[in-house]
């Protein structure tokens, strides 16, 4: 017992903290998606971390440390995590909290069952024991929520009152100590316990907000989607029906014999050319969205390539497919609509190697465009990065694949990689 007392006494008790800290952290790295090199880059982080917390440079004041270290494990998940600043700072603050709720229930017990650092081997074994059990609990209960989908999404007002809110709670039972409020330190620990419970609870709410708006946004892409949509169905029953006038205006003059046999039949055979766009994929669902957007290219002049290996689409959902396959289709017909007749080109290639998946679109663009965040952005329409590319994010994310937008020798592409088709079979 000694022994271990001694061991102990001689790390400083900061360095327990920051142990705590990062441990917590670590729950959440585990769920949210990582920079490239991770592996390394996580080794040499820990090592440089917990370095700098045990040999503490610049802060001898305790409540300096406190704040040094929360920055360090701040610049942890950073280097680390492929996520934004501020969803690294609402990482750390979470992690922060669940660190002082185990500290005061581990605190807790220990004044129940009456134990000391004295006591050895068996104080640090409760304590130990707590620990595990509340950050057991708080990964199942929270952390698991903050992260099932790789991206912790939050807004400014919400972020701001939950920091303020969460750095409060720390530094409360602190704070109270200092000018003797409350001299009962066990009322006062279990006090602190439930108020970071509660902080975890408005941690989560505002979480839970934050993907309930990112989810009407991706509903409302996907409605303005379905309207341009609805404006290519209306425009091609407009090219339909005037070609009908056309074929039926040929066909009385042709009856009243003033018309050329040559100069007729090939106006008709240029009429009819256009029901020739059905495609034939594989794919039902990708053979509508082709025929659909193929005749509405063939009357503007547009023209589109398409090489298609249905297999690799086949255990994707026909409604992703619809979705991503006719916004994609949109997305370069917009762009490609203004341009000069012999620049409007598009191709479509899906083709599978091994157990991936490739779905590459490409069409000419004239100007580079403004990509945001690895997502094209429209003048028209900065809120939305274009029409439904985040919802396409959205569904290739969904299969567990990647989305790139790619622009170079005037030529803009959208490629998309599905790493392991097997696996989304078994979905």
């Amino acid at each position: 017992m000694e022994i271990i007392n001694k061991a102990f006494a001689s790390i400083p008790i900061h360095f327990f903290f920051g142990l705590q800290l990062i441990i917590a952290e670590y729950m959440f790295v585990i769920g949210l998606k990582k920079r490239s090199a991770f592996v390394p880059r996580l080794v040499f982080c820990t090592i440089f971390y917990l370095l700098i917390v045990l040999f503490h440079p610049l802060m001898g004041n305790r409540w300096v440390r406190v704040l040094c270290i929360f920055v360090w494990s701040l610049a942890f998940l950073f280097v680390v995590l492929d996520n934004t600043f501020k969803s690294c700072i609402f990482v750390a603050i979470t992690s922060y909290t669940i660190q002082n709720l185990a500290f005061n229930l581990g605190d807790l017990a220990t004044l129940l069952l009456r134990l000391s650092s004295a006591d050895g081997g068996v104080f640090y074994l409760v304590t130990a024991a707590v620990f595990g059990a509340v950050y057991a609990a708080c990964y199942f209960v929270v952390v698991r929520r903050f992260t099932k989908d790789g991206n912790i999404i939050i807004k400014n007002a919400w972020f701001f009152v939950l920091a303020v809110a969460s750095i409060a709670v720390v530094y409360l039972k602190n704070v109270l100590r200092s000018f003797n409020i409350m001299s009962d330190y066990a009322l006062l620990v279990l006090f602190t316990a439930i108020a970071c419970i509660l902080s975890l609870a408005v941690q989560s709410f505002a979480l839970e907000q934050g993907r309930i708006r990112e989810k009407n946004r991706i509903i409302e892409q996907l409605l303005s989607a379905e309207k341009n949509r609805m404006d290519n169905l209306k425009a091609n029953m407009d090219i339909i029906n005037m070609k009908c006038h056309d074929m039926r205006f040929h066909i009385n003059k042709y009856r009243q014999g003033g018309g050329d046999d040559d100069k007729f039949f090939s106006e008709m055979e240029k009429s009819i050319n256009i029901y020739d766009n059905i495609s034939s994929t594989g794919n039902s669902a990708l053979d509508v969205i082709l025929s659909d957007r193929l005749l509405f290219c063939n009357a503007n002049n547009i023209k589109v390539s398409y090489i298609v290996d249905s297999e690799t689409l086949e255990n994707i959902d026909v409604s992703d497919i619809y979705s991503l396959f006719g916004n994609a289709l949109d997305n370069a017909i917009k762009s490609v609509k203004g341009e000069e007749e012999d620049k409007r080109i598009i191709s479509v290639n899906v083709k599978k190697k091994d157990d991936c998946g490739q779905i590459v679109v490409t069409n000419y663009c004239r100007s580079a465009p403004k990509i945001e965040g690895g997502l094209p952005v429209t003048n028209e329409d900065k809120n939305y990065h274009g029409f439904g590319v985040q919802s396409m994010k959205y569904i290739v994310e969904k299969y567990g694949g990647n989305i790139i937008f790619d622009y170079a020798d005037e030529m803009f592409t959208m490629s998309v990689l599905f790493p392991n088709l097997k696996r989304i079979s078994q979905k």
